[in-house]
């Protein structure tokens, strides 16, 4: 049996798997502003903690204000904050994808080269932000 998916149940579709790496990322940030460091698995010698940071709030934004845009009351009725969250979401895709490209830069010695190879195609595929803007 399909399960149909309604313009009504997208945003909470959405908002459901948004909900385990929203959690990990805020405990993560937590972990870095209260300790002042990342101390789960990476030496925080070898992984510094300011592209984990910018990655976690930007891929924060890209995944909540992504998820609200497609609430039907804002896209009918809200034009102008439709436009402002997607802009939102744009931007913290983009900026998720170029931190997290500068941490695969940055640490290539922690990761596989296929893994290497694999993260760096979908961090730069996050980039193409003028396409969804302007609908090319």
């Amino acid at each position: 049996m399909a399960i149909s998916m309604t313009t009504r149940t997208m945003p909470f579709v959405l908002g459901a798997l948004c909900i385990i790496p929203v959690a990990g990322t805020l405990y993560r940030l937590a972990e870095i502003i209260i300790a002042g460091h990342w101390s789960l698995r990476f030496n925080p010698d070898v992984v510094d903690g300011l592209p984990l940071f910018i990655h976690g709030v930007t891929m924060l934004m890209f995944l909540v204000f992504g998820a609200f845009q497609f609430l039907p009351p804002i896209r009918q009725k809200g034009p102008k904050l439709h436009r402002a969250l997607g802009r939102l979401a744009g931007t913290g895709a983009v900026l998720g994808g170029l931190s997290g490209v500068w941490m695969i830069i940055a640490h290539s010695e922690i990761s596989t080269p296929l893994l290497f190879a694999g993260r760096l195609i979908f961090g730069t595929a996050m980039g193409p932000r003028r396409n969804l803007v302007f609908r090319d």
